[in-house]
């Protein structure tokens, strides 16, 4: 599978490119997952984990065109990691591969799952040396920068903003449906907190979210780590947090 993948890619500088997948309008929802159609070739699927009393949810996002798919993070409930690749098969779509956008488990924990099941899975060169640091499942290929994936005529570009949540939190740009997919570095506009701050960086966040407005200001959707998604306002309220957060002494 990897060499017929392989076949595929066109390279743009430093670059690799995949083939995706078009979906029909639909909604799937079954024990705490979720999968629907947010533009014209992304969908969205949500997992939830238990957090004490809590079940909070972290989001994916799947691109797809031409019955073929790549998958942005894995799910975070490690009981439906073949629930996402059932829902891919209902639309006729084959994985190509699986990209990590940190090295958290609410975005590596499947990876060996797939790569097993032959998926290719990759992240950054930094995002896999923490995985291998912190013991978290560890992706088989890496990009040493910001990378597109042409899929059709769609372009797919990962985008290293610098540090915020994390050290390597990477974003996915859906340049043909202006879809942002943040990942942990954008908190929602539903959140109240900043949430983990284990391995943050809160002296670079403000500065990575504002490079996220400069270069992609046109996307029309903005697709955070967790919880909603449906309004465009997830920066703006992920800079407010980091501003109203007490200074450290």
């Amino acid at each position: 599978m990897l060499n017929s993948l392989f076949s595929l890619i066109r390279r743009l500088p430093l670059g690799f490119t995949l083939l995706y997948l078009l979906l029909p309008i639909g909604v799937q929802a079954q024990n705490d997952f979720q999968f629907h159609k947010i533009s014209e070739h992304c969908w969205l699927y949500t997992t939830w984990r238990d957090l004490g009393n809590t079940k909070f949810p972290a989001n994916g996002m799947v691109v797809i065109h031409q019955h073929q798919a790549l998958i942005v993070d894995t799910p975070w409930d490690t009981t439906h990691f073949q629930t996402l690749l059932d829902s891919l098969s209902n639309y006729q779509a084959t994985p190509l591969a699986i990209v990590s956008t940190h090295f958290h488990d609410d975005r590596t924990a499947g990876l060996n799952f797939y790569r097993l099941k032959g998926i290719p899975t990759f992240s950054s060169v930094l995002t896999r040396q923490l995985c291998i640091e912190k013991g978290e499942p560890v992706a088989q290929h890496t990009f040493k920068s910001d990378t597109t994936f042409v899929v059709g005529n769609v372009r797919v570009h990962t985008f290293f903003p610098g540090a915020g949540h994390a050290p390597d939190n990477e974003v996915i740009y859906v340049e043909n449906d202006k879809v942002l997919f943040g990942g942990c570095l954008i908190k929602s506009y539903e959140a109240n907190n900043l949430g983990n701050l284990s391995d943050a960086d809160l002296s670079s966040w403000p500065g990575s979210l504002q490079k996220l407005t400069d270069r992609f200001g046109e996307a029309k959707i903005i697709v955070p780590g967790h919880q909603g998604w449906q309004q465009p306002t997830s920066i703006r309220h992920s800079l407010l947090l980091l501003r109203s957060r007490p200074a450290e002494k």
